[in-house]
């Protein structure tokens, strides 16, 4: 989950708003504000700062965590704007789910929860589908799961092997089971993002969207090996989303 700086809250070892925000404003509805989900927040979410850097662009902001006591703190100085709850970001049967209404986020943004939770050799690839499969019931069609990570995908994607501590592929493939189990009918796309070449956080966003199906047919199913994780550079991506 989100890291608790308590000592120093002046550092951030993943990325901030700013930093996370070239990334995230393509995914933003063009036609109403975007309803966004973080989960693990702990005490240092995401959501106030991407509020302040454009408050009209979103609608519902919740940032949700397991720990009581996180939220609890978290609730005593987050502005009201953004809700705070505490709940479990993974589905049945590894966790009890966030008991939101399905479809109901445009966004899930998830920062150091996954890192978090595929370090378990017992549980690690199961929880990390289970948030995964969560967040694909929550997310609307043309939604997407953001995931920043410390793991390094474009290593493997630009062929070189990666050594087993920033090895993503464990990582991306639990993620990609959870969304497909939950929602085989969507399309889900894969991207890779660097940030900055010469520091750790990467960026990995998989977007959803829903495949219309013609009367009397039956809708394609996606599984995971269908799913191929695209590395595109920073140039590309903001020029594709222009």
């Amino acid at each position: 989950s989100g890291l608790d700086n308590s000592t120093n809250p002046d550092i951030e070892w993943y990325l901030n708003a700013e930093q996370l925000s070239p990334f995230l404003w393509p995914l933003l509805s063009p036609s109403r504000p975007t309803d966004v989900l973080e989960v693990g927040c702990g005490t240092q979410p995401l959501l106030p700062g991407l509020r302040a850097l454009r408050p009209a662009a979103f609608g519902r902001l919740l940032a949700t965590d397991v720990s009581p006591a996180g939220i609890a703190r978290l609730s005593a100085t987050i502005e009201t704007q953004v809700e705070c709850a505490v709940s479990d970001c993974r589905a049945a049967p590894q966790g009890a789910g966030t008991g939101l209404a399905s479809q109901s986020f445009d966004l899930v943004l998830d920062k150091g929860t996954c890192d978090a939770l595929i370090c378990s050799e017992e549980n690690g690839h199961a929880d990390v589908a289970a948030l995964a499969s969560e967040a694909a019931r929550l997310l609307r069609s043309q939604g997407a799961l953001v995931v920043i990570t410390h793991y390094q995908p474009d290593q493997h994607l630009s062929g070189e092997g990666p050594d087993q501590t920033s090895d993503a592929r464990p990582l991306i493939s639990a993620l990609l089971e959870g969304l497909c189990a939950q929602a085989p009918e969507a399309h889900w796309g894969a991207e890779a993002h660097v940030p900055d070449p010469d520091d750790c956080p990467r960026v990995l966003i998989f977007k959803k969207v829903l495949r219309r199906v013609s009367r009397g047919r039956s809708p394609l199913m996606t599984a995971p090996r269908d799913v191929r994780c695209r590395l595109l550079g920073n140039a590309e991506y903001k020029k594709r989303n222009q």
